[in-house]
């Protein structure tokens, strides 16, 4: 399939929700002119949307963290189809111990894309998965150059925009950062949302300047 000019592989049977992210689209659309010629990192990366849309759209340099093995085959191939390996560094290993490790050895990056799988799946999950959010985000926070960009974003249903903020503003706070908030977005047109059915506005996405 071809999103954003950029050619993918999709596994339709296998794949998480039909093995795209279609409902990510606008987002990723929208970061496009944010990454031309800087290092950007994709946490939870699955198969490359937001990694290897970077690295075709003129990214320098791109890595990429995910914990499946499957999920990076899929992500390399996609990276050879735009002819863009060079550009892609793949890294499986756990997100936050991966992020540990950058963060330990003073990496940084310009542009940092974080969306975690949902932590919060139930409403009694919401102080549990809050805090899965507030480390995953400080951690990636730890790893945006001064002045970089974090495009966070949670798929939680009971993950609220407010809350998403609120996750940021206190991981901006335990590293001692500034930041501004540059954009808010949602699922695209594609995954409307329903007047009388709140749980359909699931999709957040924040953009932050980072300090």
């Amino acid at each position: 399939m071809e999103e954003n000019n950029t050619q993918y592989q999709v596994d339709i049977l296998a794949g998480q929700k039909t093995g795209w992210f279609y409902d990510q689209r606008v987002n990723r659309q929208n970061m496009i002119p944010q990454i031309i010629g800087k290092t950007v990192l994709d946490v939870f990366s699955y198969t490359g949307s937001w990694s290897v849309c970077a690295a075709n759209a003129g990214a320098n340099q791109v890595t990429a963290i995910d914990v499946s093995h499957a999920a990076l085959s899929v992500l390399r191939k996609n990276a050879q189809a735009n002819d863009v390996t060079q550009s892609v560094n793949v890294v499986c290993d756990d997100a936050f111990n991966a992020m540990q490790t950058m963060h330990q050895d003073k990496q940084h990056y310009d542009v940092v894309f974080i969306d975690p799988p949902a932590f919060i799946k139930r409403k009694k999950d919401l102080q549990e998965g809050m805090q899965a959010y507030i480390r995953a985000n400080r951690l990636a926070m730890s790893l945006v150059k001064p002045g970089g960009l974090l495009i966070s974003s949670s798929c939680s249903y009971h993950m609220s925009q407010a809350n998403l903020q609120n996750a940021l503003l206190k991981a901006s706070r335990k590293l001692k950062r500034l930041t501004q908030i540059l954009s808010y977005g949602q699922q695209g047109p594609d995954h409307p949302i329903h007047p009388a059915i709140e749980e359909t506005a699931y999709l957040k996405t924040i953009t932050l300047r980072v300090f």
